[in-house]
């Protein structure tokens, strides 16, 4: 079974301290995925970089990842535009994170 998010712990500007299902307890640091978007602060990664965005962050239980809601625009099949969720893949957050204990 891939490691999935149980819990989120903490939130800190850009680091995350997560719940896995491993058992462990990881720290994520985001700083190093969103500062190539320091430069469009506008897209939707950009946006992450405010603290106070940041800190809106969830956990989805059911894909078991963290998520910013109404963070990107989702074209419906009719062509308009509804806000959506902005998520990572839980693999990329596990390779991105560091064992606490």
């Amino acid at each position: 079974m891939l490691p999935r998010i149980t819990l989120i712990e903490s939130v800190q500007p850009y680091t995350i301290r997560t719940l896995w299902t491993t058992g462990e307890t990881r720290d994520i640091d985001f700083h190093p995925l969103l500062q190539p978007y320091a430069l469009r602060p506008e897209s939707s990664l950009g946006r992450l970089l405010d603290p106070q965005t940041f800190e809106r962050a969830k956990l989805d239980p059911e894909a078991q990842t963290i998520y910013w809601e109404d963070l990107i625009q989702m074209r419906l099949p009719d062509g308009s535009m509804i806000p959506a969720p902005l998520d990572f893949c839980p693999d990329v957050l596990f390779d991105n994170s560091r064992i606490v204990h």
